[in-house]
Parts: C-alpha cells; sequence; structure tokens
C-alpha cells in the first residue's frame, strides 16, 4: 500500500511539472509569485470551457496583458472591457486577460504590443515615456494635486494630442484609466522629511525621470522590474518602493515593509493601449467598437479605484506605520524635486510643459 501512495505522489508531480512548463515559455510571475490569466473577470481566472465553446472560430482575440493583480481597478476595468466589446462587435473580438505579469514585466508586455504578440495593455504613463518622451511630462513631481485636476487635463486637448504621439511607436491610444497617486514605504525607518530618505535603497520603475528624481532625493535608485519585487523587499535586496495603492496592498508589501509615507510625489495616469498591427486589421466599425468600450470601462475602472484607493489607504493603516508629511515637510519635497522640471525641459518638450501647467492653473 506504501509503495502504490509514494508512486501515486510521483504521477501526480510529474503531470503537474509538465502542465507548468507547457505555459507561456517561462516562469513568468507576479510580484508575490502569482501567476493567473483571466477572460471578463471569470472567478477562476481562466477562460472558461463554455466560453471557448460559444466563441466564434473567426472571432479576433485581444490578448490583454497587465502587471496589476486580479482584484485590481485596473484588472477589473479590463474585465469590464473584454465583456463591452464583446456586446458591441457581436463577438466578433473577444478579450482575454492576462493579469499579474504572467506575459512579462511593463517593457516587455509594451515590446510585445510593437511586435504584434500582444494586442492590448493598459500600462502607466512612466515606461511609456522610455518610448514616447514627451508623456513623461505626466510623471513630473507633485504635478496634480488631485485625481480630478488630473482627468481634467488628461480627458482634454493635450491628454488626445499625446495620444496621436503613440502611432510613432507602432501603438494606438484610447485614453487614460486611474492609477493613482505614487507613495513611499521602506523596511528601515520612519520618514517624515527629505533627509530621512538619503541613502535608502529603492526599487523604481526602469524609467529615467524617476530615476533621477530619488537620486535628486539622495536615495539610491534601483531599477527593477515589477515582477521581480515582492522577492526583492522580502530579501532584503532593496529597502523599500515607490507605487499606487493597488499595487502595494494586492501584492501584500505590507507584508515585508514597515514603513509607509503619504508621499504623493507623482500621480502615475495608466494609458489604455492597442497594438497598431491589430488596430490596422479591424473595420472602422470594430474600432468604433473598441473606443467606446475604452470609454466605458474606464469611467468604470475610475469609480473602482476611488472607492479603492479608500480601502486600501485602511489596510496599510493596519499593517504599516503610517506618517502623513506636515505641509512645510511636503514642501521641502517639493522643493529638493524642482530641478527635475527644468533637467527634462527640453526631452518633454518647454511648451508641452507650459501647456500643462496653464490647463492646471485655469
Amino acid at each position: 500500500m506504501k509503495k502504490k501512495w509514494i508512486l501515486s505522489i510521483m504521477i501526480v508531480a510529474v503531470v503537474v511539472a509538465l502542465v507548468a512548463c507547457g505555459e507561456y515559455g517561462e516562469d513568468t510571475e507576479s510580484s508575490t509569485g502569482n501567476a493567473s490569466a483571466s477572460t471578463n473577470n471569470n472567478d477562476n481566472n481562466n477562460e472558461s470551457e463554455e466560453a471557448t465553446e460559444e466563441r466564434s472560430e473567426d472571432a479576433k482575440v485581444i490578448k490583454f496583458a497587465s502587471v496589476a493583480a486580479a482584484d485590481q481597478p485596473i484588472s477589473l476595468g479590463a474585465d469590464r472591457f473584454g465583456e463591452l466589446v464583446e456586446e458591441k462587435t457581436n463577438g466578433s473580438i473577444v478579450v482575454e486577460n492576462y493579469t499579474d505579469g504572467v506575459l512579462g514585466g511593463d517593457m516587455e508586455v509594451l515590446e510585445g504590443l510593437r511586435a504584434g504578440t500582444i494586442e492590448a495593455t493598459n500600462i502607466s504613463t512612466g515606461p511609456i515615456s522610455s518610448l514616447s518622451p514627451r508623456f513623461a511630462v505626466f510623471d513630473l513631481p507633485f504635478l496634480f494635486e488631485d485625481e480630478e485636476t488630473a482627468f481634467e487635463v488628461l480627458d482634454g486637448p493635450i491628454g488626445e494630442e499625446l495620444l496621436e504621439d503613440l502611432s510613432d511607436i507602432d501603438m494606438v491610444g484610447l485614453g487614460y484609466w486611474d492609477n493613482g497617486f505614487r507613495y513611499l514605504t521602506n523596511n528601515v525607518r520612519e520618514v517624515k522629511n527629505v533627509e530621512d530618505v538619503k541613502g535608502l535603497d529603492i526599487r523604481l520603475m526602469e524609467v529615467p525621470l524617476h530615476l533621477d528624481a530619488w537620486e535628486q532625493l539622495g536615495a539610491n535608485p534601483t531599477p527593477m522590474s515589477f515582477t521581480e519585487l515582492f522577492s526583492a523587499l522580502e530579501s532584503g535586496v532593496v529597502d523599500g518602493q515607490e507605487g499606487t495603492y493597488p499595487n502595494m496592498r494586492y501584492n501584500q508589501f505590507y507584508d515585508v515593509q514597515e514603513y509607509f509615507t503619504d508621499t504623493g510625489h507623482i500621480y502615475s495616469p495608466s494609458v489604455m493601449l492597442i497594438s497598431s498591427s491589430f488596430w490596422d486589421e479591424l473595420t472602422e466599425d470594430e474600432q468604433q467598437a473598441l473606443r467606446e468600450a475604452s470609454d466605458e470601462a474606464r469611467d468604470y475602472q475610475r469609480e473602482l479605484a476611488k472607492e479603492d484607493n479608500e480601502e486600501s489607504h485602511r489596510v496599510m493603516a493596519e499593517n504599516m506605520q503610517m506618517t502623513e508629511l506636515t505641509p512645510e515637510a511636503r514642501q521641502g519635497f517639493v522643493d529638493a524635486l524642482a530641478p527635475i522640471y527644468e533637467q527634462y525641459r527640453d526631452e518633454i518638450g518647454p511648451d508641452l510643459i507650459d501647456d500643462v501647467l496653464n490647463a492646471i492653473e485655469n
């Protein structure tokens, strides 16, 4: 009996290993090690057999890739986008939602869009600016005071103008979703002012402006893919990170970080992107359907994000030591990062920066 029991375990282990090796060709994970792919908010985060059977053989498939966790507002917005696309195209287009970085980190996904191996993503402006420099205007420190002001600029003429730039990098932009403000966490000490940042090893996106900004603050910037971040925090490879509420909450960074500071140093919009090679294959009616679906999903996602940020703040406060900057301390961060505006003025474009600042003031 014991031999049969051992043999059964060995057989199951071999089968599991073979299945795992067959998915995606490489072991790409979320920062907490959970890889998943979802279609239209399926509870198991996998395409259901029923949906596969009902799908038209001629349906065009959108692989929607993101590093966001399956329960984050960005991913739920993508699920809603998929539902709307299928509804508006009568099933001629279907969306498969791949979350948790299973198709790669931000830069890998962007390259996949350019190559036509991934059809869609929703990704923050930071990584996009590495390919389309003018998008860095939205990552200037302390540019927006609140989400409402950001939405007005993003949904207006300036935001539309920048979306047109994306054709130069083989992408189509359908609008801006809400990714929230970015905050600092670390595992070394409470950060109450700029001086407390000095010497901290902080993981950052692989974005030059972000790296220069934290170097300006005296930190040791460490560029790293988001998919590697949790293990780097857990092992102490880096002292901390800066990111949005959803990324911190749904990847349980509070399990490996002790201190949270409400810096809110950058508002991080997320851009809905479609691969140009896929877009060009669509009919005009299908293109219009995708635009309408993106707008409706954007409004849905923004409402989710607003509620989620409030809940995420509560979760962070229960699990970490939270520090609210005094007005004087916040101004210290603003003053320390002011040189970034001049440093990137030529690269972004002086007229664009002035236009954004004027739009915010008015």
